[in-house]
């Protein structure tokens, strides 16, 4: 009882690779030991996304609905203003596409499915943030 969630692990062959891009999502990187990645959203320091470097790792085929991680999702304002700015970024996004989702209020959400360096599935969602953000900590109470 009482437990929040705190960070998810994950393994990365190129730390400088996955900083760089998970900066362009609007990560910032938190200081941390040698063959580690701490990211965070400012909006968020309660969570963060913490990698461990192994350049010999190889992804596991997942798909979705199979054991493990598959994705991460991210709610934002607007997919279409988040899809043009990782564009003039220079990143290789895909268009935003409408999945219907008949038992949501919505209706569905407008999405935009990303890889990053290693595979990883990141999703943006277009939903308010408002409704999914935790209540914020002072900085350095995280």
């Amino acid at each position: 009882a009482g437990g929040k969630f705190s960070h998810v692990r994950l393994v990365s062959t190129d730390l400088a690779a996955t900083a760089a891009w998970y900066v362009c999502l609007g990560f910032e990187v938190v200081p941390g030991p040698a063959g580690t990645l701490s990211l965070r959203l400012p909006e968020d320091p309660t969570f963060s996304l913490e990698f461990t470097e192994d350049r010999t790792a190889m992804r596991h085929p997942w798909q979705a609905n199979t054991q493990g991680l598959y994705r991460i999702a991210l709610a934002v304002e607007d997919v279409h203003d988040a899809h043009r700015s990782l564009v003039d970024q220079g990143l290789a996004v895909p268009d935003p596409v409408w999945i219907p989702m008949a038992d949501t209020p919505t209706g569905g959400f407008t999405i935009v499915v990303l890889s990053d360096p290693d595979g990883a599935v990141v999703e943006l969602v277009e939903r308010p943030r408002a409704e999914v953000r935790r209540p914020l900590l002072p900085r350095g109470d995280g």
